[in-house]
């Protein structure tokens, strides 16, 4: 049973350790996508306020 499973690669290291390379590499991008995100609302959210300020 054991070789059969090695044989498929389901107790492969080689693919447990790029199967968790790619959740880490997805949940890193997630992170930056969300920063992006959370950034461009916070600009975009107080550029009325400064455009006033300039306009006065």
């Amino acid at each position: 049973i054991i070789g059969f499973f090695r044989s498929r690669g389901i107790f492969n290291s080689t693919s447990i350790e790029s199967v968790v390379n790619q959740a880490m590499y997805r949940s890193r991008y997630n992170v930056v996508k969300m920063m992006i995100l959370i950034s461009l609302l916070f600009c975009v959210s107080w550029m009325p306020y400064f455009v006033l300020l300039l306009i006065e």
